[in-house]
């Protein structure tokens, strides 16, 4: 079986895109159908827009996967940047809650 590989990034030309993205937990775990997860993600989501600059519009939450559209303003952190933050955010909160050890 062949590595994972990520798609060849390239800027685009147009600033103000919609983004439909898929964010996977780590090693596919099904955890992301638990209350406290629905809870924490819409929180970090509805803030995210005053501290990184990122709108999210529909989501679609799954048990090993989240589904999203986002918009970034013209001041927006890199789009990488901000899902980072925002996994790292959950993580750091969730992981007690779930009793969880390692990555999420």
């Amino acid at each position: 079986m062949q590595p994972h590989r990520h798609l060849a990034h390239v800027l685009p030309f147009v600033r103000h895109l919609l983004f439909f993205l898929t964010v996977v937990a780590n090693q596919r775990q099904s955890v992301l159908t638990a209350e406290p997860v629905l809870a924490a993600l819409t929180e970090i989501w509805r803030r995210s827009a005053e501290i990184d600059g990122w709108m999210v519009g529909d989501y679609l939450l799954m048990s090993d996967h989240v589904h999203l559209f986002a918009k970034g303003a013209h001041d927006a952190n890199p789009l990488a940047t901000w899902i980072g933050a925002w996994k790292s955010l959950s993580s750091r909160r969730l992981k007690p809650v779930l009793r969880l050890t390692g990555a999420l």
